[in-house]
């Protein structure tokens, strides 16, 4: 053990010494040439060699024909050479002790060949433990230390403190850095093919920094999803939030990413229950992405979903108004003390309410201005937005606009609440304001789409902070030879962990009469077979029989499909169908579907994916997302079901999954109904697909 944690010390260290190195040597021509340049701008205070054999030695640029000749070990190596030239300088490396490098060339997994997978071998057993970003891979810039190792134009802002984007595209990162967003950054890194280090060991590495405010991930596919849940789990515990925007929703962006970076895909809706578990957002552009981490700069996970919002402009705030409804912003009425000084400062001819259309009563008036933000800012709210565009055109002045604004820092600073200023266009907020909106600890955020984009997702990952439960992903290994189970045996598997089911008969199909007036009447006759899995189908399931002619006639029609059947008691007093489902995927281990059942399961698809271990709250909030959550509270004076035995179901089979997962492959309960209130929920069909062994473990 102590053996293992030395080596991961070490390997801290050597990350720690290529993400802040003291000493860099750039090896190449023209792409060395371009990160030298930035280098020298940026400001970067340690030691620079450039090491090229083709070129002259000189002292003003410090040329070396090899790494070898350099004076001191580099932290860092910027490797903008051909991949078999890398190859042999990783050697070098390796050998010479440095800290850990950069690797431009391309021509490795992404290739999806026999030939780059070659090379990616080479390139591993050369590098050993040296740590490097790539290949395939366009660098990294630390701007808290004004470090370059990209060979690229870079941004001059040098912050105290700032976010860090990890991406798996070189042009994304580049996007990101030229979006005229003032978004502090801290650290830029690429990763490339993540052939040495991954994500999750960045994200690590990363945490260590307490100039970091939050992660920002362009992900493409996951190396270990077991790591990256561990990950997310040390930010959760430093505080640190993390957001994503993760390609691969659909079929030609998972092709694409393949081919890219040869990251393998993912099932999105189980990267999705997954990722909201470990509270971190999933973005789905990069504006929205942007936004959010802005907003965490400098609010960090503390804002909810109560917010004021005002403007100049009536339009505007209608549509801020449907927006906020859109994306869960609730937007609370004005208290009556509120509303008393808001009248002494605005008049009798402006309506009072949340959003507060302020209109121009007292546009030119800054004292007035500051007094009507600073009366709003204390509202029963968790922040107050201001909307107002800037007209940051030639020729147009934009001095009156600025005041008003300038009055809204004021009465934030004054007031000592969180604070918000907008733009309804991202291009309208000037980078002027914006920067004096982040020295004053106002968030200036642009589009208004995104600004409530931004504010949902903030409140979503307060959320899910708050009553935090990582999953626990694992890869599962199928080795054995799967057996469909009858539905009989499928009960049975299910009764034996708790969960109810109908009181039956499995008899020969002569004796379904005697049988169904030995339960009592209405009961259900299904065939029983292990060729038949989807039984009404084929007509195998025949419900709702009320007397023995009509389980006669039953069974008489059924007959062609076997000669056993099960005979059923009916649950008549059903106030809802559900379906609760299992998978136990490759990457994630058990996945837990719930949702509507019954024949409507596949067409209406309303349903809510569940990664155990589960507790029962959360079980809780999923069903209420449903959209037949109404039908369990009571629908149109209909009973109320019985949910907590919903929630109990949805727990036993989530444990079941996760304690049995090298049995299980698959299974269904649908549906579930549910009855009334302290009547309980019954399975009144399931599958099951697992290893023969699956029966006797559950029965143990």
């Amino acid at each position: 053990m102590d053996g293992m944690a030395n080596q991961q010390k070490t390997i801290r260290s050597s990350i720690k010494r290529l993400l802040a190195p003291s000493s860099i040597a750039i090896v190449g021509g023209t792409w060395a040439d371009a990160l030298f340049e930035q280098s020298t701008v940026l400001g970067y205070e340690g030691s620079l060699y450039r090491v090229n054999p083709s070129r002259a030695r000189s002292d003003r640029k410090n040329f070396f024909a090899s790494l070898e000749e350099l004076p001191e070990i580099p932290d860092a190596v910027f490797l903008g050479v051909n991949r078999e030239a890398t190859i042999d300088l990783l050697s070098t490396m390796r050998k010479m002790g440095a800290g850990g490098g950069v690797c431009l060339a391309s021509g490795f997994d992404e290739l999806c060949t026999d030939e780059g997978y070659e090379f990616t071998e080479k390139l591993k057993s050369v590098a050993g433990d040296i740590p490097f970003l790539g290949p395939n891979c366009y660098g990294m810039v630390n701007f808290f230390d004004r470090v370059v190792l990209m060979p690229d134009q870079i941004p001059r802002n040098v912050p105290s403190s700032g976010v860090c984007v990890i991406s798996q595209s070189g042009t994304v990162a580049q996007n990101i850095m030229y979006s005229d967003r003032s978004l502090p950054l801290g650290y830029v890194l690429c990763v490339g093919n993540q052939t040495s280090l991954s994500i999750h060991e960045l994200v690590n590495a990363i945490l260590e920094d307490d100039r970091v405010t939050a992660i920002g991930i362009y992900l493409e596919g996951f190396s270990s999803l077991s790591e990256f849940s561990l990950c997310a789990e040390n930010a959760y515990k430093k505080g640190i939030p993390i957001v994503v925007v993760k390609s691969g929703r659909s079929d030609v962006a998972k092709r694409t990413t393949f081919s890219h970076t040869g990251a393998i895909g993912t099932h999105e809706r189980y990267v999705d229950a997954l990722l909201d578990r470990l509270g971190v957002i999933r973005c789905d552009n990069l504006p929205e992405f942007t936004e959010t981490l802005k907003l965490l700069h400098l609010f960090g996970p503390t804002l909810g979903r109560r917010v004021a919002v005002c403007g100049y402009s009536g339009g505007e705030m209608a549509i801020a108004s449907d927006l906020a409804q859109r994306y869960d912003i609730m937007l609370p009425t004005l208290s009556s003390t509120t509303e008393q000084r808001l009248r002494s400062i605005l008049g009798d001819r402006v309506n009072l309410s949340n959003p507060l259309d302020i209109q121009t009563f007292i546009w030119r008036d800054q004292e007035k201005s500051r007094a009507c933000f600073s009366e709003l800012m204390l509202a029963d709210c968790d922040c107050t937005i201001l909307f107002l565009d800037h007209p940051d055109l030639v020729g147009l002045d934009s001095t009156l606009y600025e005041n008003a604004t300038t009055a809204f820092f004021a009465a934030s600073s004054q007031a000592n609440r969180k604070a918000i200023y907008a733009t309804s266009y991202s291009e309208s907020n000037t980078i002027s304001m914006r920067d004096k909106a982040i020295e004053l600890g106002v968030a200036p955020l642009q589009g208004m789409v995104e600004t409530f984009k931004a504010i949902n997702n903030v409140a979503k990952m307060r959320e899910a902070w708050s009553n935090f439960l990582p999953p626990n992903p694992s890869i599962v290994s199928i080795e054995h030879d799967a057996t469909i189970f009858t539905e009989v045996d499928s009960k049975k598997i299910l009764a034996n962990c708790g969960l109810s089911i109908p009181i039956h008969r499995i008899v020969p199909l002569q004796q379904s009469v005697a049988a169904a007036e030995d339960i009592g009447f209405p009961v259900a006759l299904k065939i029983i077979s292990n060729d038949i899995v989807h039984k009404s189908d084929h007509g195998g399931v025949i419900l709702n029989l009320n007397s023995p002619r009509e389980v006669k006639e039953a069974a008489e029609s059924i007959q062609p499909l076997g000669d056993t059947v099960l005979v059923e008691k009916m649950i008549v007093d059903a106030v809802a169908e559900l379906i609760i489902g299992v998978d136990v995927d490759p990457q994630f281990g058990p996945v837990i579907l719930l949702g509507a059942g019954g024949i409507f399961a596949e067409l209406i698809k309303d349903t809510k994916v569940l990664l155990p271990p589960l507790a029962e709250n959360q079980v809780a909030e999923a069903l209420k997302q449903l959209k037949i959550f109404p039908l369990i509270k009571g629908f149109r004076g209909q009973p109320a079901g019985d949910k907590d035995a919903v929630i109990a179901a949805v727990v036993i089979v989530a444990n079941l999954a996760e304690h049995h997962k090298d049995f299980l492959l698959e299974l269904d309960i649908n549906p579930l109904l549910v009855r009334p209130v302290g009547k309980g929920a019954v399975v009144a069909d399931a599958f099951v697909r697992a290893s023969e062994d699956m029966l006797m473990a559950t029965a143990t």
